[in-house]
């Protein structure tokens, strides 16, 4: 019985693969005289199909041109998420380009993005939905990355801010900071008494300060300025960058703080603070629970006691 079942096996498989090449041959042969016999009639059908498959694609290509830092990795991505991701890198003079980029019908907005070699990346730029008859999108200035060493530091300490942008251009950064406001003129601000003029109203209303910092990158598209250090006080930053008479979108936005040495003496006494009430909190849970045991502990025992002094005595 089992030699029949395996010979029975073996028959079947013999059977399906000389039937497979029976079948592949045969479907060779058909096409080959289909294809000799009306060869017209293959070539417009093979153009049918790829007029197909290219309407389904996309409706339009594009290419997209831009400026960035050297050597960074560029992505482009659209806000309808239709488009994919797609990825290219700057050359050493940061030009970077996306060449024949399928449009999906209605991309929405197009995203560029840039990582420069130091992996910081820059603030997206969004670019408006192109037309479908539109080849071309050149010129473009991705903003600069930027970074500082430290975001919290001591009046006079000096710390530096530093990115990356297109080689040998031009580059600025603005700062803004939060006015000092003493408690005493809070409350003059505060009370009914108006200012004696308009102009005395606007600067006791005005709350932040801007300055501006000009400077230059160098061949690598690299830049460092020192940040304000001689007053306490909390600051916003941003860069942007001027290459060919073009201007770039600003940077990402970064804060750091200066203190003062009042302030750094208010934060050590808060972190010492805390740390104290974590250790009293600690200290009053394990108290606790070892209260609660030992309750738990002669509460047996005195039902024990009890348990024996109830017992008859033998």
């Amino acid at each position: 019985m089992k030699r029949f079942i395996f010979l029975l096996t073996l028959f079947v498989l013999v059977f399906l693969i000389v039937s497979q090449r029976i079948l592949a041959q045969t479907e060779e042969h058909l096409w080959k005289r289909v294809t000799q016999t009306h060869p017209q009639k293959i070539a417009d059908y093979l153009k049918i199909e790829q007029t197909q498959i290219s309407a389904i694609v996309g409706y339009g290509k594009i290419t997209i041109e831009g400026y960035t830092s050297p050597e960074a990795n560029v992505q482009l991505t659209s806000s309808q998420g239709n488009l994919g991701q797609h990825n290219t890198k700057a050359n050493k003079e940061g030009f970077f380009q996306f060449t024949n980029i399928i449009l999906p019908e209605k991309p929405g907005e197009l995203w560029l993005q840039a990582t420069d070699k130091q992996g910081l990346t820059s603030s997206p730029v969004a670019i408006p939905e192109p037309p479908p008859n539109l080849e071309k999108i050149e010129d473009i200035i991705l903003p600069p990355t930027l970074a500082h060493n430290h975001g919290l530091f001591r009046k006079g300490t000096k710390t530096l801010g530093f990115g990356q942008t297109t080689p040998n251009s031009q580059v600025q950064i603005y700062f803004f900071q939060n006015q000092d406001v003493s408690w005493f003129k809070k409350l003059l601000l505060a009370s009914s008494l108006p200012p004696k003029n308009a102009q005395a109203q606007q600067d006791d209303q005005s709350s932040l300060l801007e300055k501006k910092l000009t400077l230059k990158t160098d061949q690598k598209g690299h830049f460092s300025f020192q940040l304000p250090n001689q007053k306490s006080q909390t600051f916003r930053y941003y860069a942007g960058s001027i290459f060919a008479d073009n201007y770039s979108p600003k940077s990402n936005i970064l804060s750091f703080r200066v203190l003062s040495l009042i302030d750094i003496i208010y934060q050590q006494t808060l972190l010492f603070a805390d740390s104290l009430f974590s250790l009293i909190f600690f200290l009053l849970k394990e108290l606790l629970f070892w209260i609660f045991l030992e309750i738990i502990i002669l509460i047996l025992l005195i039902k024990r006691r009890r348990t024996y002094s109830s017992s008859p005595s033998s």
